[in-house]
């Protein structure tokens, strides 16, 4: 969101200095719940007088749903754009600086990328209508192939925006696809519970920087964990 293409840039202009993007954030996110706590009661009665929607998938049942292949895939594709989405946010800055890129413009590839997270989800929800979720979901995750190689090489200033762009596409979009995806194949009723559970199992993706960590440790570099995440995005890919 906002957050993340703006925040790089505040600290940026700051001298690196992060405390007054946390302050002015603090303040949003006060400002923000105390707009949601006035707000609820109204919400809460104007769903209650709602009329009920009847839907033709309401056999399904939540559990027998998580036993599918097809919420497998879609868990597994969700783990997949997380361990490269978290790493990214990680790392991305301190590798591309030891690629020598200037510190100012290392951090402006992350709010490029967070910028490309932001507007792909947008984009989705207009894509959707003309194009299948499924889709949408397989070039999320070549977008995660593309960035993630090119940010394992992003010696240039041109592979580097490659990675913003890609990765960030590919976030973004990974996120609102596989949401269309379980309410399409599940049904909105049950899609509640259902986020909830592949959310849950995606959670596993944040080792993915202590793993990526470990991995620079032993082998000097950041480069060879992309090129483990990339392949493991290309193989949900296909799957």
């Amino acid at each position: 969101g906002a957050g993340g293409v703006f925040g790089p840039l505040l600290a940026n202009a700051g001298a690196d200095d992060w405390r007054t993007y946390w302050a002015l954030a603090a303040a949003a996110v006060a400002l923000v719940a105390l707009c949601v706590a006035l707000l609820a009661g109204d919400a809460r009665g104007a769903s209650a007088q709602a009329p009920s929607t009847a839907e033709s998938d309401a056999a399904w049942r939540p559990r027998a749903a998580m036993g599918t292949p097809a919420f497998a895939v879609i868990a597994l594709a969700l783990t997949v754009a997380y361990f490269c989405g978290v790493t990214v946010s990680t790392f991305s800055v301190a590798h591309l600086q030891k690629l020598e890129h200037p510190p100012a413009f290392a951090v402006g590839m992350l709010s490029l990328y967070a910028f490309a997270n932001a507007f792909s989800r947008a984009a989705g929800g207009l894509a959707v209508k003309a194009v299948s979720a499924k889709f949408l979901l397989i070039a999320a995750l070549l977008g995660n192939v593309a960035g993630m190689v090119a940010l394992a090489f992003a010696a240039t200033r041109e592979s580097a925006i490659a990675f913003a762009i890609f990765d960030g596409f590919a976030f973004g979009m990974a996120l609102f696809a596989t949401t269309a995806l379980i309410i399409e194949y599940f049904g909105l009723k049950n899609s509640p519970a259902l986020l909830g559970a592949v959310n849950l199992a995606a959670t596993a993706a944040m080792a993915g920087p202590t793993i990526a960590g470990w991995a620079a440790d032993r082998t000097g570099g950041f480069a060879p964990v992309f090129l483990v995440y990339a392949g493991a995005a290309l193989i949900s890919a296909i799957a």
